[in-house]
């Protein structure tokens, strides 16, 4: 076969089922297409991985966006269901992404605000963002989900 990895790549993004579909685009585009853009799909072995993920691993920190081990993490994982997919689609024999353990997040527990100062911050902001705020902190809703509420949504004694 001679699908070039990029075009793979591409087209398996777009199709992925992740928490959203933008990260596996951002994923694919910052870290995997640079690496495999000119690589025919059959010709990318577990050393080329391996090469791969610790270049990604070393120069994270001193790139123009930088990124974190996480991030490398996130892109292995996008990068293994890729190649798990050629495997179905029978473009090749055997998945290349064979790293123990690569896949792995570990990301340091954060510390817990307390409730004076959630409250403390919530005061010093605009009267307009306030909720944002406090939904933020007891909700756990999200940036995107924070973004989207709009006035007329809220309905008391709604669920």
């Amino acid at each position: 076969m001679r699908l070039r990895a990029a075009r793979y790549i591409v087209g398996m993004a777009a199709s992925c089922t992740t928490p959203t579909a933008d990260g596996s685009s951002t994923a694919s585009a910052r870290h995997l297409l640079p690496a495999f853009r000119a690589v025919r799909l059959s010709d990318v072995d577990e050393a080329a991985v391996r090469r791969w993920r610790k270049e990604r691993l070393d120069t994270g920190s001193c790139a123009e966006r930088p990124f974190g081990p996480v991030t490398v993490a996130k892109a292995y994982r996008l990068l293994h269901a890729i190649f798990e997919t050629a495997v179905d689609d029978q473009m090749i024999r055997r998945n290349p992404c064979r790293i123990e353990g690569a896949g792995k997040e570990d990301s340091p527990e954060r510390d817990v605000v307390s409730l004076p100062v959630v409250f403390a911050i919530a005061d010093a902001l605009p009267p307009r963002y306030r909720a944002m705020a406090l939904l933020a902190t007891f909700a756990s809703m999200r940036w995107g989900e924070l973004a989207g509420l709009r006035r007329g949504e809220h309905r008391p004694g709604r669920m």
